[in-house]
């Protein structure tokens, strides 16, 4: 696991009840090449589909990893702490509505 990002109890109960697993989240946490500010000091962070398929074509993830990042996204705070675990660009969109 990245640890030199903190999670909110939060974050780790939505990462848990979404089945998230550790790579998941580690792979995205060094590889996002999507970062959205979304105000008041929090960033989404999340990765392409075209990154995932270049990541699988280097060797860097496996097929079912780079099918599943893509629908995934940290929100992050300044201070480097996950706060929550969204699913889906659905899911993404209403976050970003409602903050």
């Amino acid at each position: 696991m990245n640890r030199s990002l903190e999670y909110t109890p939060h974050a780790w109960q939505r990462k848990n009840e979404r089945c998230k697993t550790d790579i998941l989240v580690d792979t995205l946490l060094c590889n996002f090449d999507r970062d959205i500010y979304l105000g008041r000091g929090r960033w989404a962070w999340s990765l392409s589909r075209e990154w995932c398929r270049e990541l699988q074509r280097l060797g860097m993830v496996s097929a079912a990893v780079a099918e599943r990042l893509p629908s995934l996204a940290l929100i992050v705070s300044e201070d480097g702490r996950v706060i929550t675990v969204v699913r889906g660009t659905t899911e993404f969109g209403r976050y970003c509505e409602r903050h």
